[in-house]
């Protein structure tokens, strides 16, 4: 199964990121904002593969909100990683809107009309807000083409996510589930090994 690999894949990164962290102890702070992404997007994954056995809050709100907590936590790191201050309030809000978006739509079928367009999209937006961020520091350390070509698997994964966005927009209620609009594409799937890795 794509995910539990994935699921797999993750944790090992995490690991090689701690691992990282204490041999590079000027990018600690980064490298542990990196391990926690990899280990709480495995988690947020792996509650997607068990999501038939468990209860409904656990499976779809707490996966969703993982999920989007995993990517505000790998964007953090970067801000670290380069010298820059956190956008702290934009993470905090990012995770508050989600939060509230979940509570709103519950976790039923008839929340996905809402629940899963609002998380790919919103997902979407930190990755791209991400790049946007670090850029500069990243155009001045390693030169403009550079730059961009390191920006390539987190503007896939947003570019990926909108496309994901109106895809779920435009299905009925029934055919929207977070595993379809989210993580069953390959395409996905490697975005965040990179991600992870890079």
């Amino acid at each position: 199964h794509l995910l539990q690999a994935l699921v797999l894949q993750q944790l090992l990164y995490g690991v090689a990121w701690w691992l990282a962290g204490e041999l590079r102890p000027e990018a600690k702070r980064a490298s542990v904002h990196w391990t926690a992404f990899s280990v709480v997007s495995a988690a947020g994954l792996q509650l997607v593969i068990l999501r038939p056995s468990l209860p409904s809050w656990a499976g779809v709100s707490l996966a969703s909100w993982l999920l989007l907590a995993g990517f505000v936590l790998l964007r953090r790191g970067s801000e670290l990683f380069f010298g820059l201050r956190p956008a702290d309030r934009e993470h905090l809000g990012v995770l508050l809107l989600m939060a509230a978006v979940l509570w709103w739509t519950g976790p039923d079928v008839q929340g996905n009309a809402l629940r899963v367009p609002a998380l790919t999209l919103i997902t979407a937006l930190v990755a791209a807000r991400g790049v946007h961020r670090v850029h500069a520091p990243m155009r001045d350390e390693f030169g403009t083409s550079l730059a961009w070509v390191t920006h390539v698997p987190a503007l896939s994964t947003a570019a990926l996510l909108l496309g994901r966005t109106v895809w779920a927009l435009g299905q009925p209620i029934e055919r929207v589930q977070l595993d379809q609009a989210l993580f069953t594409g390959e395409a996905v799937a490697y975005a965040l090994q990179i991600a992870a890795a890079s």
